[in-house]
């Protein structure tokens, strides 16, 4: 049985990389496919290059005026598509056997309700950083997530394959999420408590290494899209007992993580009237007990949390510790 895909590309002036991309794309040995382009009212070139490949497997959906980046992105909720698709960062590289292996995956794995393959990072000027984390074959709900969890797996938004009914079915990416921070997270998560995800051994695709959103957001933003995601993770476990299973293995460890992670860029952070360190541990905390983990939730066990929560409590001591780092 021969498969059918889309592959989605959202860009808003995809500069320098969205050549390499769109090429990559068009270079795939497997060819029943088609190129859904959702462009977001470019103004660097982005959208006259495309025009100028006259080639018929791209759709060209483009805005005429700017659009969030949720929106954009979950135009693909609307325009028509093939049964299986599939979406790629700008400046990310499809290596020619990608759909190939794709269509190998679903033969070998049909009841799945996700695939992914292996894939090398490369950085801003391309050349290799390092591969990925090798991937089981297989994962079910509770393996996934424990492996985010843990860190064991990585996650991008580039790779993932399902079928478009599916992404319909998920409301494609949750538009509440700041700059979709933690939505394909939880896209991922949805599709695969429907089933389970298998991987490819094969090594299809490159993930580009820059200054992503996760860096560049508002720590205040950030903390917010955080937020959400425990809630959804709330009500994932009260439907999945495969869910309960990766939180009360592994959820501590996860909200540690960001606990540290965020109660750090707080501490450093001089914006005015924005949550302290000490608060957002409050809140973890709090987050443990909702998952059903307080117990092993311990933040204050970390030295550094307590120093961040301590440092961060009052104006005096808060400015001299942006000081000490050098930040105004």
């Amino acid at each position: 049985m021969s498969h059918q895909f889309s592959i989605i590309l959202p860009v808003k002036n995809g500069g320098r990389y969205v050549k390499e991309c769109i090429q990559s794309v068009l270079a795939q040995t497997y060819t029943r496919f088609n190129f859904i382009i959702l462009d977001n009212n470019s103004t660097d070139g982005t959208t006259e290059y495309i025009r100028s490949l006259k080639d018929p497997r791209i759709i060209l959906h483009r805005s005429e005026k700017d659009l969030e980046m949720a929106a954009n992105w979950n135009r693909a909720l609307s325009v028509p598509t093939n049964p299986f698709i599939t979406f790629i960062g700008h400046d990310d590289v499809l290596y020619a056997n990608y759909l190939e292996a794709m269509h190998c995956l679903i033969r070998q794995y049909p009841e799945a309700s996700i695939y992914q393959t292996h894939f090398q990072y490369i950085n801003k000027d391309g050349r290799p950083v390092r591969p990925c984390q090798p991937m089981p074959e297989t994962m079910d709900a509770a393996a996934f997530l424990e492996g985010e969890f843990k860190q064991t797996i990585d996650s991008m938004g580039t790779g993932y394959l399902f079928r478009a009914a599916d992404f319909i079915r998920c409301g494609g990416f949750d538009a509440a999420y700041p700059n979709l921070l933690f939505a394909d997270y939880q896209l991922f998560v949805s599709l695969t408590a429907r089933s389970f995800i298998a991987v490819s051994p094969q090594t299809c695709f490159s993930y580009r290494l820059h200054n992503s959103l996760s860096i560049s957001t508002n720590v205040d933003r950030y903390r917010v899209a955080f937020d959400r995601y425990i809630h959804f993770l709330n009500r994932l476990r009260q439907s999945s007992a495969q869910a309960q299973e990766a939180i009360n293995t592994s959820g501590a460890d996860f909200l540690m993580f960001y606990c540290r992670s965020l109660s750090h860029r707080l501490a450093k952070s001089p914006v005015k009237e924005r949550y302290t360190a000490g608060r957002f541990i409050g809140d973890c905390k709090r987050y443990a007990a909702l998952l059903g983990i307080p117990e092993k939730f311990r933040p204050y066990a970390d030295p550094t949390l307590l120093l961040a929560a301590f440092l961060d409590s009052n104006r005096f001591t808060g400015r001299l510790y942006r000081l000490m780092r050098g930040i105004q």
